[in-house]
């Protein structure tokens, strides 16, 4: 009797546990859980204006948004230095903005610690930008209308998408010797 009374509560956990795995999964709270499908913002709509944020007027601006704590946005951090790279060598004319929502110094300091050297904007609220899901790149032409939107942890294809969409005057390869990008690759 005792046998049956444990077993019987052995398959409680087990179905408990299998419960609760599926709960995070569901609910993107699992590590391993994808990023959203899609940002509130869309190609063609207009670009909000958030007085914190200043684009340029006369070339196109890819704003990189992004927080701490997300963990696509760190496994991003290699090729969003790639693409600071390529605007300083000039390879790129299209100005890129970093914009996170927390305050002016972990903001910084996040993109130090991944030697990430693009202008940003800090404290600004993600959702007044229609984002609603990090990491999400968005190309915004200079009359302020998007361009184009690509949302979450980037696979190589869509890596050279942008690099293809910045208008790049090299052949600048995407970021495939990024240690983010081989354990991807991986898995």
């Amino acid at each position: 009797m005792k046998q049956k009374f444990e077993l019987a509560i052995n398959l409680i956990v087990i179905a408990f546990a299998v419960f609760l795995v599926f709960a995070f999964i569901d609910y993107g709270l699992a590590p391993w859980a994808k990023p959203p499908a899609a940002a509130n913002i869309q190609a063609g709509e207009t670009f909000p204006s958030v007085p914190a944020l200043r684009l340029a007027s006369q070339e196109p601006t890819l704003v990189l948004a992004m927080r701490d704590g997300c963990h696509f946005c760190e496994d991003s951090m290699p090729f969003y230095r790639q693409l600071g790279n390529l605007k300083q060598a000039g390879s790129v004319s299209t100005n890129l903005l970093a914009v996170l929502p927390d305050a002016p110094p972990i903001a910084a300091a996040l993109l130090k610690s991944h030697q990430v050297d693009v202008p940003f904007a800090a404290s600004v609220p993600l959702d007044k930008l229609g984002v609603i899901g990090t990491p999400t790149l968005i190309l915004v032409g200079a009359n302020r209308k998007v361009i184009r939107v690509w949302v979450g942890e980037l696979a190589l294809s869509a890596q050279r998408d942008v690099i293809a969409a910045l208008g790049t005057a090299t052949t600048a390869t995407p970021c495939i010797g990024c240690p983010a990008r081989q354990a991807l690759v991986q898995r």
